[in-house]
């Protein structure tokens, strides 16, 4: 059995002494400088070297985030904050932007290098790509399977990190705009806004399907603790529970659960007390829970309320208007200093005063009915959910106040007649050798014993370590003062934590290289279609690269495009399936084209004898990250500025810049259509090809939501992207990328562009949606 990993969040210090006090092997947290998590409480310098020290002295791990995207001006701050990290010895580096990771293996070496989910790596062909450019671990995913996992794990050697517990991102990681695009609030900034809390209405046709707006894209919590074996038995390294954003206790709790179950399984091959620990579980924290796609679990959203449901302990009975008092069905225990929630009218309070009988009392037991003080009324049969309980809080604080770990040290206390003894101490690889001052002494009273040397030696107290072993050798008949032995192991144990948290003193300079901007201008117009007539509409247009997709119709459009002397370029989309690309390597369309567009990591692997380009899913930020892909054409972020790219340097290969089109805000491996009818992801039920559909938020923004060939949604900007001004921004091509505009559409919006560019003429068309600039301007 593989030594299982867990690894545990710390959005604080407390936090993180919780999680090692519970059992947590690894630590990831971030700093204020650069994290993922912008509005997580963080550490700042002086707290991560604490938290590293703590934290090694426990034979704990830790992993700082640097996991978001990065403009070329911050790099030199990077540089120092990376230098501080590799001195204080920081264990690994979490990591979504790619010209960081390559900063990273040519700078700071000795750091490994995580790949975060942020990177959106979900197949095993883009393990493949990490593992061959040796970083260390790649954490998947939330949407991959148990069985896609375990054939990713037996057929590569990197380590393999997987989320067990916690928020579920409703888009692929890393992939997600929705919050970026309508609020400018990145979640590759670590900034999301979490637009996917929010309720929604859903659309057929223009007609509202749900008179209330649901939580259409809030999924419930993961719990996989019941599965915990299928996850082991797969050959999962590190088991990560989500959570920087919440509080120490609920971190105390999760982590001790987790741990107890993974350690019952590698012990006896059994899971144990599973209900009792889902239900403590509940009590802190939980949107429901679900399997996911880890497990397939089809109950996987939580459309009826986004936030923490708890437990469900009451029933309303009646409410008092008057004497504005709540009447309540207990359904489970209700104590002071409990928090309750009454969804239906938003309404959370904490228990200061219980009544049962018209009796007050501290705590009242499942049926008893009891009265609550309650300002604004409620209706009978409310559900009321207990989202604190006080007791259970209580139990966490305690599991971490006090110092639960003890590492065994093995000591040797050795010393003959009229010379000085010598105390080694050893723990893992170091040895601490202390000699004292003083001789040892024939007795002229009571000589000294070994008993006596071994109950000094073991006297640790407070520290982190206990005596595993002890081997003394000392003369009969001697003496020998205990203030000394205690003296010679106190020092001992100094010395050694200070060999444990010891600094480095690195001092690596940052590359004042002289950095040349290569100026660019628009050659021509790509454009992106998803289907044969909007293709049929611009074939004879002056177009430099057709984009079609991988789809059915690939081969007519090749066909077409080959009457017209053009070429057609397919594009795999970010959620086209290794399955479906590999099945197109083997096809003799592979033959017919020369170039492909990618969407993923896994993509590139595949199709690595062919010339590939980048699309904006490789989220290409700065010019570290297109220096590293220098030998090909990318396709630039959607989130980046005019004044980053005119600011770019030693730029050699074709940049292309998105300048129209409605920018997929969601890549969803969901179905939000088929889970609305029939509460599950149903595949090919063919709902979507009855109507357009679209989401409608608070403001009356419309999303549109396509689904492609393997019922995944991607869900569209409800504001299409509607660049002016183009002429002097230093890219080689613009893209028009085309959702579901009719043939009209296309070619007005072409022409448009085309006189842009060549004529300078401002905008001509209306949009049937808002045009946005996006952050061009910013």
């Amino acid at each position: 059995m593989q030594n299982i990993e867990l690894l545990a969040p710390a959005g604080s210090y407390e936090a993180l002494v919780a999680a090692i006090q519970n059992g947590a092997n690894a630590i990831y947290l971030g700093g204020n400088e650069f994290s993922a998590r912008a509005f997580a409480t963080n550490f700042n310098r002086e707290e991560l070297q604490k938290a590293v020290d703590y934290s090694h002295l426990r034979n704990v791990k830790i992993y700082v985030t640097v996991n978001t995207l990065y403009e070329d001006n911050q790099f030199k701050q990077l540089h120092d904050y990376l230098l501080f990290l590799a001195n204080i010895n920081v264990d690994a580096l979490i990591i979504q932007d790619i010209g960081l990771m390559d900063y990273v293996k040519k700078y700071f070496p000795q750091f490994e290098i995580h790949m975060s989910t942020q990177t959106s790596v979900h197949n095993l062909e883009g393990v493949k790509y990490f593992e061959e450019k040796g970083v260390d671990r790649v954490v998947l995913a939330r949407e991959n399977t148990v069985a896609e996992i375990k054939n990713i794990c037996q057929n590569t050697d990197l380590d393999i990190e997987v989320f067990v517990h916690g928020a579920l991102c409703m888009s692929y990681s890393g992939q997600c705009l929705m919050s970026s695009m309508i609020a400018k609030r990145s979640g590759n900034k670590g900034a999301c806004g979490q637009p996917c809390r929010l309720a929604y209405k859903l659309q057929k046709n223009g007609q509202d399907l749900n008179e209330q707006p649901l939580y259409l894209l809030s999924p419930k919590d993961l719990c996989t603790i019941e599965n915990i074996d299928q996850l082991i038995e797969a050959g999962i390294t590190s088991f990560k529970i989500e959570g920087r954003m919440k509080r120490p206790e609920y971190v105390a709790i999760v982590v001790k659960q987790y741990r107890e179950a993974i350690d019952a399984y590698c012990h006896s091959k059994k899971l144990n007390n599973i209900p009792e620990r889902i239900l403590k579980m509940k009590k802190m924290f939980n949107r429901g829970f679900t399997g996911g796609y880890l497990l397939n679990d089809q109950s996987f959203m939580a459309k009826d309320f986004p936030g923490n449901r708890g437990i469900e302990v009451a029933k309303v009975i009646s409410y008092d208007g008057k004497k504005r008092i709540v009447k309540l069905k207990l359904l489970n225990e209700l104590k002071q200093g409990d928090r309750i929630n009454f969804a239906s009218i938003e309404l959370t309070r904490t228990i200061t005063k219980l009544f049962e009988k018209g009796r007050l009392v501290n705590s009242s037991q499942k049926g008893k009915v009891v009265e609550i003080e309650l300002n604004q009324p409620v209706k009978t049969n409310e559900k009321v959910f207990k989202i604190i309980d006080n007791n259970l809080i209580e139990e966490a604080k305690a599991s971490y106040n006090n110092e639960n770990i003890k590492n065994p040290i093995d000591m040797i206390f050795i010393g003959s007649l009229n010379s000085t003894p010598l105390l080694t101490i050893k723990y893992q690889d170091l040895i601490i050798t202390i000699k004292s001052n003083q001789k040892i002494e024939s007795a002229s009273n009571v000589p000294l014993d070994t008993q006596r040397i071994f109950k000094q030696l073991t006297k640790l107290g407070n520290t982190v370590f206990n005596a595993n072993k002890i081997d003394i050798d000392f003369p009969d008949n001697a003496f020998f003062p205990i203030k000394e032995i205690n003296e010679m192991r106190r020092q001992g144990i100094e010395q050694l934590i200070q060999k444990i948290t010891l600094k480095n003193k690195i001092n690596i300079k940052y590359p004042e290289v002289s950095l040349h901007h290569v100026p660019k201008r628009i050659k021509g117009i790509d454009v992106r279609v998803y289907n044969l007539k909007q293709l049929e509409a611009l074939i004879n247009e002056d177009i430099h690269r057709y984009y079609f997709p991988l789809s059915k119709d690939l081969d007519k459009a090749i066909d077409l495009a080959t009457g017209f002397n053009k070429k057609i370029v397919p594009f795999t989309g970010f959620l086209s399936n290794s399955k479906q690309l590999n099945e197109f390597k083997e096809s003799d369309l592979y033959c017919k084209v020369d170039e492909i567009l990618v969407g993923d990591y896994g993509a590139l692997q595949i199709f690595n004898d062919k010339k590939c380009l980048l699309d904006f899913n490789f989220n290409l930020y700065n010019s570290y990250s297109l220096n590293y892909f220098n030998n090909y054409a990318a396709v630039l972020s959607l989130e980046m500025s005019k004044n980053m790219i005119n600011n770019l340097n030693d730029i050699n290969q074709e940049l292309i810049l998105v300048a129209y089109g409605k920018t997929i805000n969601m890549h969803l491996k969901h179905c939000i259509i088929s889970d609305y009818y029939f509460n599950c992801k149903k595949e090919k039920c063919n709902l979507c090809h009855q109507g357009h559909y679209n989401l409608v938020d608070r403001k009356n923004e419309k999303f549109t939501i396509l689904t492609d060939d393997n019922c995944n949604n991607l869900v569209f900007n409800s504001h299409c992207l509607y660049l002016e001004n183009i002429s002097d921004v230093d890219v080689d091509y613009i893209l028009l990328s085309f959702s579901d505009e009719n043939c009209e559409e296309c070619k007005k919006v072409f022409y448009d562009f085309q006189n842009n560019i060549i004529l300078g003429k401002p905008r001509q068309i209306k949009l049937k949606t808002r045009p946005t600039n996006g952050y061009f301007y910013d």
